[in-house]
């Protein structure tokens, strides 16, 4: 704030931002003269909400995926390379009757694909610290993968999980 000369900087060694926005509002409100606030709480009633707002989505899209459905392609129809112009390569195997998805530029983003419905796939990775996504699958007009378009299952899925900037095409295999 130049006009007061003030500036800050607060750290803390944790993902939680509920405390850093909650102290960084604290101080500024003490050094601008406003009256105390309990900012933390606030923005942990806030988190809380919107945790609260995130495992209602998630449970509706659950009961509203359409499970009867099936996938246009057997497994196989969907095994290919792809190519994203930003990301590079991925693969996908079909073995045994399941697809495989491997980020070939990112070692630990490899894993399975279950059908959700339609042409889309719920993909759960092999680290289970990577945020899961849908990986959905358009059709050319004779049935062929077109292209991949992916999306975080989670609403509060972290921004830097930016699958909704993914476009993948196929890619011919030399």
């Amino acid at each position: 704030v130049p006009e007061r000369d003030l500036a800050m900087s607060l750290q803390i060694n944790s993902e939680d931002v509920t405390v850093l926005r909650g102290l960084m509002y604290e101080v500024l409100d003490h050094y601008l003269g406003f009256p105390p606030r309990d900012w933390v709480a606030a923005f942990d009633a806030w988190n809380r909400q919107r945790l609260a707002q995130g495992v209602a989505a998630l449970d509706a899209a659950g009961k509203q995926a359409r499970k009867a459905s099936r996938a246009s392609l057997p497994a196989a129809g969907y095994a290919g390379a792809y190519a994203d112009a930003w990301y590079g390569p991925i693969a996908i195997d079909a073995r045994d009757g399941r697809l495989r998805i491997d980020f070939r530029q990112s070692p630990n983003m490899a894993g399975t694909l279950t059908h959700w419905q339609y042409d889309t796939f719920r993909v759960d990775w092999d680290d289970a610290s990577i945020e899961p996504a849908f990986a959905s699958f358009a059709l050319d007009a004779e049935g062929k993968v077109e292209r991949i378009t992916m999306k975080a299952v989670s609403p509060l899925a972290d921004f830097s999980y930016d699958y909704q900037d993914l476009l993948f095409e196929p890619v011919a295999v030399d």
